[in-house]
């Protein structure tokens, strides 16, 4: 009979035992779970907010433009990811190091792309909030026969992204839903 009362707490404290890694588990898939669908809703969020009614915006106004990609750091995020683009399987994407070198740098790059059927000119400005800080990145590419050089896609984008700045009165409200 002795043993049957040295067995009952040893039994006991193997059910307790186990029963708090089996909650130790529960909790970290619970987390896990829920960090993973807010991945996979950040690209959904990003869609609809306010950067991406400036894209819309931009699209609308700028028919010349074949890519318009506003480059930023979401609140909370590790990477710099396309957060607007008129064309919307982007967003969400990480930026490449071109659109991290503007951001660091300040300084503009102005390409030809390889296929010149699709976009003649490639440019990556720092994009600003309006109190001047940089924020991010705007890239914008123009259809074949609507900037007449490298200067002029230039000359057009700075133009393009000072509209944009007055409109931004922080990098926060980027992430805003679109009104």
């Amino acid at each position: 009979m002795n043993l049957l009362k040295e067995s009952t707490p040893h039994c006991s404290q193997a059910y307790h035992r186990k029963s708090g890694q089996t909650l130790l588990v529960g909790i970290t898939v619970l987390i896990f779970a829920a960090l993973t669908a807010a991945a996979l809703t950040q690209g959904d969020d990003l869609k609809n907010s306010f950067a991406q009614k400036l894209a819309d915006q931009i699209a609308q106004a700028h028919p010349e433009l074949h890519v318009i990609g506003i480059h930023l750091t979401p609140p909370n995020g590790a990477d710099n990811v396309i957060v607007a683009s008129n064309i919307r399987e982007k967003v969400g994407k990480k930026s490449d190091e071109d659109d991290l070198k503007v951001l660091r740098t300040g300084k503009p790059i102005v390409e030809r792309p390889k296929d010149l059927s699709v976009a003649e000119y490639e440019v990556l400005l720092g994009l600003q909030d309006s109190s001047g800080k940089r924020i991010g990145t705007l890239a914008l590419a123009y259809k074949p026969g609507t900037a007449k050089s490298k200067a002029d896609a230039l000359r057009r984008s700075e133009q393009i992204r000072d509209e944009l700045k007055r409109q931004i009165p922080s990098e926060a409200k980027l992430f805003e839903a679109g009104e």
